[in-house]
C-alpha cells in the first residue's frame, strides 16, 4: 500500500511541476478538488484507478508515485506473500536479484554462474499496462557498486539487465552491460565490439577517467545488457562515446 505521507509529498510536488492547481488535476483525473486536497495532506489514499490515472496526468511512471518501500521491496515471492491496497491489482514479474553488488570497476568479484542465480533474492516490477510479463523473460536486478559510471549510472542504483545470449554479443554498441570474465562482474559501457573480427571487447567506463579494459571473447562466462533503472522511471539507455 502507499506510504501516504511520502505519496502527498510526491504527489504534490509532481503538480507544480507540471504547474497544475488542484483543480486543474482533479478535472483532468476525474475527482473533485477535495479530493486531490486530502491525497497531498496525507489524509487519504487513491484507489489504483485513481492512482493510474494521476499517473497519467502528471506524465510520470506509476512506481513513482509509490512509496519506495513498496514498489522496491515488496515482500519477496518464496515468502508467498501479496501485495493489498493499490498494489494489489497491478500485474507484475518477480525478478532474480543476485545478493552481491555489481562492480563499476574492474575489481574481482565471483562470476555470474548459473550457482549464483540459483541463490538469488528476488524483486517485484510492476507492469505498464501495455507491457506483457514475457518482455521480463531473462532479465535480472542489479545492484551498482562504485562511481565509474557516473553520470549515467550512480553507485547503489539498482538496475534490470537482460542476458545476452552468445550468438549475439557482437549486435552490442553504445550498450551499458554486466559483464562476467574470468573472475569478475563488472558494469561498462560496450563502445567498439570487435567480437566479430578479433573476439575481443572494449569495456569503457561513462566516466573518462576511469579508462577501460579490453576483453577476449573465450574468457567471457555471460553478458547482460542493462536497460531499464529499477528505482527509476522506465526508458532506455544509451551509451556513446564521448
Amino acid at each position: 500500500m502507499t506510504n501516504k505521507l511520502t505519496f502527498a509529498m510526491k504527489l504534490e510536488s509532481l503538480r507544480k511541476f507540471k504547474k497544475l492547481n488542484q483543480s486543474q488535476l482533479a478535472d483532468l483525473v476525474g475527482v473533485s478538488r477535495a479530493a486531490i486536497s486530502l491525497y497531498e495532506s496525507g489524509k487519504n489514499s487513491p484507489s489504483y484507478k485513481v492512482l493510474k490515472k494521476l499517473s497519467e496526468a502528471l506524465d510520470t511512471d506509476i512506481a513513482v508515485l509509490m512509496d519506495d518501500a513498496a514498489t522496491a521491496e515488496m515482500p519477496k515471492a518464496p515468502f508467498d506473500a501479496h501485495a493489498i491496497g493499490p498494489l494489489a491489482d497491478m500485474p507484475h514479474v518477480d525478478l532474480p536479484a543476485p545478493s552481491f553488488k555489481v562492480l563499476a570497476s574492474f575489481a574481482e568479484m565471483g562470476g555470474i554462474t548459473p550457482e549464483a542465480l540459483s541463490h538469488c533474492d528476488t524483486l517485484r516490477v510492476y507492469l505498464r499496462p501495455y507491457e506483457l510479463p514475457e518482455k521480463y523473460e531473462g532479465a535480472m536486478v542489479i545492484e551498482i557498486w562504485g562511481d565509474s559510471m557516473e553520470p549515467e549510472l550512480h553507485s547503489g542504483e539498482r538496475m534490470i539487465a537482460w542476458q545476452v545470449p552468445e550468438s549475439k554479443w557482437e549486435t552490442l554498441h553504445n550498450a551499458a552491460c554486466v559483464v562476467a570474465y574470468d573472475d569478475t562482474v563488472t558494469i561498462k559501457a560496450i563502445i567498439e565490439n570487435d567480437l566479430f573480427v578479433h573476439d575481443r571487447l572494449t569495456l569503457r567506463a561513462a566516466n573518462k577517467e576511469a579508462g577501460y579494459f579490453v576483453v577476449s571473447r573465450d574468457t567471457i562466462h555471460s553478458i547482460w545488457e542493462v536497460r531499464e533503472y529499477y528505482d527509476r522511471p522506465k526508458y532506455s539507455l544509451s551509451f556513446n562515446r564521448r
